[in-house]
């Protein structure tokens, strides 16, 4: 029988972050990436979305470009990772980031429905399965079928979504804007450094933004000029790339304009 040494992968100080400072630094580092992440995956759709001529209605139908499919799945689920596993300064804190990043999964994990695309020639990735009466008969189905999952998963989708962005807007509106006395407020009169000051309005405004989004999605989506002009599209990158900045200011990016240790 092999005897194993006691001392076999113990906890390495020097390596472990138990109750050191740096863990933070590094958690910083995270927010950070997927600040970035939040920022280059609507970029990227933007920029090679546009397979035989078609420009998507909506960042969420990339889900079916053979290539962007995977960068969209991979970028959300990485969000969703982050957020599920992101630790705060509270319970609420977390609990809240971690619906946000459940959102992200499902969003992910569950497309919403329709091509994305004018009526044309365009390329996808399949998840239908083909029958046809004979063999030598193919028929390609009819109503999109290559494009729903099945039937409540364009809703599970829209659900999620308008959670993920409700609650990016909540953070940072209410969360990262909050003042850690002694730190980025002074702790007698409450005064916010000119750091945090600065670090806020850049938090307002990008929780603003995607308000906004959000109304504009939810009073014109249905219009019928709306899908045209790729109101969608606009309004999702908007939005994403609002909450990519507001965390790469809370990851301290820019620790040169930015930086103190408090939120």
């Amino acid at each position: 029988m092999q005897v194993l040494p006691p001392d076999r992968f113990q906890p390495d100080e020097r390596f472990t972050f138990n109750n050191d400072p740096e863990y933070e630094a590094n958690q910083r580092v995270l927010a950070s990436l997927v600040g970035v992440v939040a920022i280059g995956m609507p970029a990227m759709m933007l920029i090679f979305g546009h397979g035989n001529g078609c420009v998507r209605f909506s960042i969420s139908h990339h889900y079916y470009t053979r290539f962007l499919g995977t960068v969209f799945v991979g970028s959300l689920v990485f969000i969703s990772a982050f957020l599920i596993a992101y630790r705060g300064t509270n319970p609420r804190e977390n609990v809240y980031a971690s619906i946000a990043g459940i959102g992200a999964l499902l969003v992910a994990i569950f497309p919403t429905d329709g091509t994305g695309c004018p009526p044309g020639d365009i390329q996808s990735r399949l998840f239908a399965t083909i029958s046809s009466p004979t063999a030598m008969d193919p028929r390609a189905p009819v109503d999109g079928a290559f494009f729903e999952l099945f039937g409540a998963a364009a809703t599970i989708h829209l659900i999620s979504a308008a959670a993920v962005f409700t609650f990016l807007a909540w953070y940072c509106l209410v969360v990262f804007t909050r003042p850690v006395p002694g730190v980025s407020s002074d702790p007698v009169t409450g005064e916010l450094t000119p750091v945090k000051k600065r670090r806020n309005t850049i938090y307002n405004i990008c929780g603003a933004v995607i308000v906004l989004s959000i109304v504009a999605m939810g009073l014109f989506g249905r219009s019928d000029w709306w899908n045209p002009v790729r109101g969608t599209l606009i309004a999702e990158t908007i939005s994403l790339w609002a909450f990519g900045v507001s965390w790469i200011v809370k990851g301290r990016l820019f620790d040169f304009a930015l930086k103190d240790t408090g939120a």
